[in-house]
Order: C-alpha cells, then structure tokens, then sequence
C-alpha cells in the first residue's frame, strides 16, 4: 500500500467525537475500506453543508479511492482551509488534477507537498510525472537529476522509472530503458510491486517493448492484458511491412498479425468496457490490410470505423489514403491528407514531413500539379540534405531529403520543366549510383523521353547492386516493353507478378503487358470537301481503311488482315477503288518489318499489288526506314482508274534526340506505268517552342519538292512537271482531361506557307486544322480532325475542307 492509501485510513481511524457519535458514518467508512466507495460518497453528498472538517478530508480521500476526478477536486475546492492539509491529502488532489489533465494545478499542489515535506521525494516525483505528461518532459528530468545520487535502494529506483518516464516524453527511448535498467537491476535488484511495476510496464510500453511489459504485469485484469496486447499489436504492425529475411516468408509476419488481430477482436467482444480497445486494434489493423496490398479492405474498415463516430487518427489516415490512391480515388485521398495535415500540425513548429509529401502526391495525381509544387518547395528548405549515424564517421544522405527532391524533380517534369528535372535526377542518381531509389526514376525519365537503349544501360547499373528490386525489375520491364523485346517484358513481368501479387504498380505493369500481346483493330476515314466539282485533283473525296492485328505469336510475330476504299469526283466521271490486304508483321529490337500482298479494283479489272515496310532504330536518335510496294494503293485514284498504276520506292532518316524535336528526310520514287517518273524529297521536323503543364506549342515546318519526267505531256492526272511547297506552321496542345492512363486533348493548327509550280509560278498556301484525341483505359484511342487549306494546282486556287476519323482498339 502507498504512503497516501495508510495516511487516508489513520486519519479514518482518528476521527473526532463529533463524527465518533454517528454510527452510521463509521460503519459506512469501514465500508469504503473494504472498496465500496459509494454509500458513504453519498451519505457526504447529503451532508454536504454540515459536514465537519474531518468528514471534508475524508471526502477528498475516498473519492480518490473511488477514482471520482472531479469529486475529489471539488471536495478540495469546498475545504475551508486548504493551506492546512497534510502533504498526503495535497498529493492526493494533485493525483486528481494530473488525471483531469490540469497540469499547472496538479504541479503547483505537488510542489505545496514538497514544501512541507522537504526530504520526502514522492512529490518531486509527483511534480515530474505532471510536467511529462503537460509535454515538459527536459523540466521533469533537470528536476529530477539532483535527486538521484541522494537516494538509494528502493527510493532510489522510483526516481529512476519516474526520470524513464520523463525521457520517453521526450522521444529518448534508449534513455529511458537504459534509466529502467540501472533502477532494477543494478540498484534494485530485488522484487517490485504495486506502482513500481505498474510504471515499469507503462515504460517498457512506451518504450516500444509490449512484451516485456506483459511479463511484467503479470497482475494485470482481462481489461489491462487486452490494453497491453493492443500496445504490443501496434508495434507489429510496423514490424510486419519490413523486409524479412527470406522473400518467401515476406507476407508471414502480416497474415500471422492479422490472424493475432481476428483472435483479439474476439476476446474484446466477449470483454466487458473493452470497446475502445477493440475499436484502437482496428484502426492499427488498417496498417496491416495496407501492407498486405487490400485497398478495399482499408478503406470499407474507415468507412465502418466512421459511421460508429468517432475520428481516426492522422497516422491511420496515411493508410487510407494510399489505398484510396490504388482505388484511383485520389479526390479523396487529398482530402483525407489535407484534414491529417492540418490536425497534426496544429500547434506543431515543424511540419509533418511524410503527411505534406503524400499530400503533394495525392495533389498530383488530382491533376493540381501547381497546388503539389508549391507544398514540396514550401518544405524543401526546412530538411537538410545529409544525416549523422550514430557511431559511424561519416553523414549519410537524408531520406526525407531525398524524397522531396525525387517528388521536386517529378512536378518539374509534370510542368513541362524537363531540363531542371532531368539534371536534379541526374544530379542524385550521380552521388548515389547503383540506388533504385534514385536511379529507377533516371532510367524511367529516360524511356518517357524517348530513350529506352539510354535507360536500359542505366538500370544495368542498378541491377549490379541490387538485381532483384522490384522497382529495378518493373522499369526493366517497362524499357523491355519500349525496346520490343516481348520475351524479356514477359519474364520479367512473370517474376514481378509472382513475388509481389498484391503490389498495385505490379498489377499496372502486368495490365500494360497484356496490352501490348492483345489484338488491335485500326481504323481511318477521311473524307474531302474541295471547293470546285470538277477540280483536276477531285472532289468530294473519301477514303477508308481498317486493319485487324492478331495477337503477337512466337514473341514477335503477327499477322494481319484489312481492306479499304477510296473514292472522288472528276472533271470527266466519278471514280472510286477497293483493295483488301493480308500479310505478316515482324517486330523485334531496333527492327519493325511488314510484309503484305494486296488484291485491288479501280474498276479497270483486278490487280496484285505487294508491299514491304523495314523501320530500323540505329540508337534513341537516329532511325532510318524503306518501303517498297508494287502497284501502291497511295498512288492517285484518277491514275488508277484510268487503267495506270505505279510503283513506289521510299527511303528516309529521322532524327529525334528527344520528345521535343524531330526531324525526318524522307526520298520517294514513283514509277507509273505510263513511264512517267516522280522523284520527291521532303523535310518535316518539330520544334517545342513553349510549354507548362496542359500546354505546350510546336513549331513545324514542312518542306517538298518534286521533280517530273514525262514519256508524253498528256497526263490522265494531276502530275506538275516541279514544284516545290514550304508550310511553316504551329500547333498548340491542349490537355482538356488526365486520369491515370485517360487523357482527352485538343489541338489547334495554323500554317502559312509558299507554293511554286513550273509553268503557273508561286502562289500563297494557307492551312488551319483543328482535332481532339482520346485515349481511354490503355486500349482505346479516338481521333478527329477538321482542317482547311488553300492552295494552287496547275494556277487555280482551291479550298478543301477536309475530315479525318482514326481509332486504335486493342482487345
């Protein structure tokens, strides 16, 4: 029993005569003695304003027995002369106030105690317990260091779990378990009961050590133990999402944890008062189902959790959140962090670093790219680039750190900044070479620029540091998907999938490799309004073609299949052509080659036509490509339908050494039946002049020129003998909609050029197109454009008005 418990029944026991005469008082205090508080709490009540000194002490006494907080602080409040109260009794209201957390109360009254009893250190004890838990704990523990050395045996170890105690309030673990140790081993070694071992538990809880403190508390009511086991379940639930040892024992610790959960929930159901136990193993449970890779279990937990009433904590909520995310409920997983956010700083001098950067994430996958940027660089200065480890000589980089400059780097390059992100990844991949951490996203920035042979070496660097990383393995997977090589894509997607099942980035790469062996249905029409009916070039012109792929056999072959048809009006008659294709597609690494027979009717009898088609990637920047065909379906329909064909011969080179630019030369040789012979050369590029994050302008410039050889000077179609046609143009792209892989953008075209033809000299060109493009769930692309141009053939100016429908599906 403590000090105050023997104080409180001496002073029961030496009750006045004025008290003496009421039998039933005495008998009602014995009563309370046995632990059955309440009659005589209430026979006080009644006698409340007749109550003798005495009966006032004895009211504050028992109603601490009974655990009534405020009752007991009350009674205090009533007492006529509080300044002559014993040290116990002060103790006893300052006990009272520390449990209605009124800490500056409770520390004054401790501080009264101490006053009167200046070699006793229970209140010095008392005092700092309060400025601990009031979050004073570097006050408690200066209090109590000079108290240390003056005290022995078991005084002694009170003051060291008291001084634990403190220090855990301050965050010094170590410290503080190393304080419990001197207290009962070195300077106690001996037996401990009663508070002494209901604080070393409370410590070894605290101090992240639930186990031990159970073993300790070997006293502890049905309630307490299930407390003790939550405490222990939640120290789990960060133990369990670590790396194990063996890869095959990595989801044991969280299906054994849940388990331990579903086992607990049930013995809190059939424990009386054990509902907010209960209902803390299942917000720490959330933890559990989110490293375990159950989204929907996450969030329909939440959503229970809240119908009850009740808040769920900040740090619970970043579980939520993230599954949200893999839900692709980003809107409210924003809202979810932003409410954590402003709760857990809420008083706070430092921001909460994690919260803030999943914030920003959420923000971004939102589409808030600006809102995202300005709350990674509003904490940015506030972390230091490099850490000290304990024992170890030099600093490592800080992993806060780190992680704000990846996430600083990734908004830079959802804002179109692709220079500055390129150089920050750049810059960290240098200083910590061979780190997935920082490479991966080099190697990934390098692929979506259009460099998948430049990301392939870095990942090769990564690889000899840590060559089963699952990040390294989806980027090697995604840059095998972007090289061709369909073999390498599905072993390593294989392994991805097999390891990591319940990862959601593993379920996107296995979704984008079932795309990419899927069949594929292509389809275009363009139909022409020109301004005369009788043009020589024609008008009202259509033309149609669709296309169906096999899935990919073999790792890199398909076969195809498709048909079309153009048709236009002439000066002298309407013509029109039909023609169907079947051939095969050969797809490899740095080779596309296609090779196909066509059978066609221009209304002149049936004819066969071939075609081949070889693309060939020299590096990420330079590609050259050939295409020859037999009797071309590109030749011009008034040609064929006046009974002549053409062959044609094709060779180009491209240049891209990014996403920005592009520049293709392209030589084609037409050989028509009626010995006429074309000869054109043509220049295209691309240049980004301007970009942010939903816009972006190019600058395009086309230039072509044609060379002509007749057999005779009549020619059945349009043919100038020279000309030469130069469009300089830009074109603006607007992002209308983005939401994972959807995307929904508009483009605006605007051209003016110069036209010259032999014979007929130059004339102004004009165009101007406008078009929208979607693409919906990985598989389906729609595209439709509406343009004008104005240009001369053979010195008349004309007007087309042209359409153009496209659409990729793959199934």
């Amino acid at each position: 029993m403590n000090k105050t418990f023997l104080l409180a029944l001496s002073l029961l026991a030496s009750a006045p005569a004025v008290a003496a005469v009421d039998t039933q008082y005495d008998d009602l205090v014995r009563l309370a003695r046995t632990g059955d508080t309440a009659p005589v709490l209430d026979y006080l009540k009644r006698h409340q304003t007749d109550q003798s000194v005495q009966q006032r002490e004895d009211n504050i006494v028992i109603a601490s027995w009974a655990g009534r907080d405020q009752e007991t602080v009350a009674a205090y409040r009533r007492y006529p002369n509080p300044e002559q109260l014993s040290a116990e009794v002060l103790g006893t209201v300052a006990r009272a106030h520390r449990n209605l957390k009124q800490y500056a109360e409770a520390a004054a009254l401790y501080r009264k105690a101490q006053h009167q009893v200046p070699d006793d250190p229970q209140w010095v004890m008392g005092e700092m317990l309060v400025l601990a838990d009031d979050g004073k704990g570097g006050q408690a523990v200066a209090l109590g260091k000079p108290w240390v050395d003056r005290l022995s045996g078991e005084d002694q170890a009170q003051m060291r779990t008291v001084m634990a105690y403190a220090l855990l309030s301050e965050g010094a673990r170590y410290e503080a378990l190393h304080q419990m140790e001197r207290a009962f081993v070195t300077e106690y070694p001996g037996d401990f009961q009663g508070e002494l071992r209901e604080r070393y538990g409370q410590v070894l809880t605290r101090g992240e050590m639930p186990m031990a403190a159970l073993s300790i508390d070997a006293g502890l009511t049905p309630l307490q133990r299930l407390q003790k086991q939550s405490d222990e379940m939640a120290l789990r639930v960060r133990v369990a999402v670590l790396d194990s040892r063996q890869e095959s024992e990595r989801l044991q610790a969280t299906d054994e944890a849940l388990a331990r959960y579903a086992s607990l929930l049930k013995q809190c159901a059939a424990t009386p008062g054990a509902d907010a136990i209960a209902r803390q193993m299942r917000i720490d449970r959330l933890g559990l189902y989110d490293g375990r890779g159950m989204p929907q279990q996450v969030v329909s937990e939440y959503d229970a959790l809240k119908a009850q009433g009740g808040e769920v904590p900040p740090y619970a909520r970043v579980w939520v959140a993230r599954s949200l995310l893999k839900l692709r409920q980003p809107a409210r997983a924003e809202r979810l962090m932003a409410s954590a956010v402003k709760e857990t700083e809420a008083g706070q001098p430092q921001p909460w670093m994690a919260g803030r950067i999943l914030h920003a994430q959420t923000l971004t996958l939102c589409h808030r790219i600006d809102d995202a940027a300005r709350e990674i660089e509003r904490i940015m200065p506030l972390e230091g680039r490099y850490r000290w480890v304990i024992n170890y000589p030099q600093t490592e980089i800080d992993s806060t750190w780190l992680t704000l400059q990846l996430n600083h780097a990734s908004l830079l390059n959802d804002k179109a900044q692709n220079e500055p992100a390129l150089a920050v990844f750049e810059d960290l991949c240098r200083y910590n070479l061979g780190s997935t951490e920082t490479c991966v996203p080099l190697a990934d920035m390098y692929r979506n620029n259009g460099w998948p042979r430049r990301s392939e070496q870095r990942l090769k660097l990564v690889e000899g540091v840590s060559p089963r990383a699952l990040e390294l393995e989806e980027s090697q997977a995604y840059t095998a998907l972007a090289l061709r090589e369909w073999h390498q894509a599905d072993v390593l997607t294989d392994d991805v999938a097999q390891r990591y099942p319940e990862d959601y980035d593993v379920g996107r790469l296995v979704r984008a490799n079932e795309v990419a062996h899927m069949a594929e249905l292509r389809l275009t029409a363009s139909p022409d309004r020109s301004s005369g009916s009788s043009t020589v070039r024609g008008s009202h012109s259509l033309a149609m073609e669709g296309t169906l792929f096999s899935p990919r056999f073999l790792d890199h072959w398909r076969v195809f299949a498709g048909s079309g048809y153009s048709s236009s009006r002439f000066e002298e008659e309407k013509g029109h052509g039909r023609w169907q294709r079947a051939g095969v597609e050969y797809s490899g690494r740095d080779l596309l080659v296609s090779a196909d027979t066509r059978y066609q009717n221009y209304g002149v009898g049936h004819e066969q036509g071939y075609r081949f088609t070889l693309d060939h990637d020299l590096s990420d920047i330079w590609h050259w490509g050939t295409l020859v065909a037999r009797r071309s379906t590109d030749a011009p329909l008034r040609a064929r339908i006046a009974g002549v064909h053409a062959d044609q011969y094709q060779a180009y080179g491209r240049w891209t050494p990014d996403d920005e630019r592009a520049w293709e030369l392209a030589y084609t040789h037409w050989d028509f039946s009626d010995r006429n012979r074309h000869q054109q050369v043509a220049l295209s590029g691309e240049h980004r002049l301007w970009a942010i994050t939903d816009l972006r302008l190019d600058g395009l410039l086309d230039v072509e020129g044609r060379l002509a050889r007749y057999s005779t000077d009549a020619q059945s179609y349009y043919s100038p003998k020279h000309d030469v046609a130069v469009m300089p143009s830009l074109r603006l792209t607007h992002r209308l909609y983005a939401f994972y892989e959807n995307q929904w953008q508009q483009t605006f075209e605007l051209g003016a050029g110069h036209y010259w033809e032999a014979r007929y000299g130059s004339s102004p060109m004009l165009m101007a197109r406008y078009g929208q493009q979607l693409q919906t769930n990985d598989v389906l692309a729609l595209g439709a454009t509406v343009g004008w141009e104005r240009q001369s053939y053979d010195g008349r100016a004309e007007n087309d008005l042209q359409l153009s429908f496209d659409m990729n599906y793959r199934f």
